[in-house]
Formats: C-alpha cells, sequence, structure tokens
C-alpha cells in the first residue's frame, strides 16, 4: 500500500552544516552557532523542481562519552522551492534534537529530528 506519482529525483536531498563550539562548560556541556545548507531537485509530469534552504541555529550539547553527545536547539531559516516560472519562498523556525557518535577522534555519524528536514542522518567531521 501506498501513494505515488510520476517523479524521478534529480538530485537528492543533501546538505551540508557547519558548528562553532562557543562555550564549554567542564567537557561535558557545551554550547555552539551554526550554518545549514540544502538543496534538492526532482522531475515529474509537470516539470522539473528545485528546492534549496538555508538555516542558522544555536544547539546545546551534552557529551555522554569520549565518543558519544547528545544535542538539541533552535534554529531559523529560509526556504524557496522554483517550479517552472513558479517560485516561492517562506522562513521556517522550529527547533532539532539530535545525536552524534565519534568512530574516531574527526569521524562520527549524526541523527536529528526537526530542523529542515524531518529527519536528517549523515557523517560527522571533527576539524
Amino acid at each position: 500500500i501506498g501513494l505515488g506519482s510520476y517523479s524521478d529525483i534529480v538530485i537528492p536531498p543533501l546538505s551540508v552544516s557547519y558548528e562553532r563550539i562557543l562555550l564549554d562548560y567542564e567537557s561535558r556541556l557545551s554550547l555552539g552557532v551554526g550554518g545549514y545548507a540544502g538543496m534538492l531537485a526532482q522531475k515529474s509530469y509537470s516539470g522539473t523542481t528545485f528546492g534549496g534552504s538555508i538555516a542558522i541555529s544555536a544547539l546545546a550539547h551534552m557529551t555522554l562519552t569520549e565518543k558519544a553527545e547528545l544535542y538539541a536547539g533552535p534554529f531559523i531559516g529560509y526556504i524557496k522551492v522554483s517550479s517552472g516560472p513558479v517560485s516561492v519562498g517562506t522562513t521556517a523556525y522550529g527547533a532539532m534534537l539530535g545525536a552524534r557518535y565519534f568512530f574516531t577522534e574527526q569521524l562520527g555519524a549524526n541523527f536529528h529530528l526537526g530542523g529542515l528536514g524531518v529527519v536528517n542522518f549523515g557523517i560527522s567531521f571533527r576539524l
């Protein structure tokens, strides 16, 4: 059972984010600010639709172990969708809650709910 339509993903939903830790409390709690940019494109019977988004966030982090942490906080951003000559943009805001686990000192995985994508998961790099 499912819903469907004629649609081919041209560019899958992709995003990149960057965060800078500003305050660090005894290595267990920290506060950071960051930016986010994402895009996607899909083709359907009515043409190709492009979407893009940008956002800023303030996230509180709680270190669980040397390799694992939880994070949460608010974001505000802008989403724009274009299909042919029609283009619509809107402000978006809300909250996100996530977790990050580092396999090595610099490489890890993350997962969060909320933000401009309802569910996000990906790879984290520590610089």
